[in-house]
């Protein structure tokens, strides 16, 4: 109980800094554009 929170938000940081730089680093920005084409149109319909 007790070390549980403190790991969870670690490793919660950790994953959410981890995504955009993965993003850029093997996709070089290209799908970026493309998911956000795509959430517009999730967004609107």
């Amino acid at each position: 109980m007790l070390i549980g929170p403190p790991l969870y938000g670690i490793l919660a940081n950790v994953a959410y800094t981890a995504g955009p730089v993965f993003d850029m680093i093997v996709y070089r920005g290209a799908p970026l554009r493309h998911l956000l084409r795509a959430g517009y149109v999730f967004l609107l319909s």
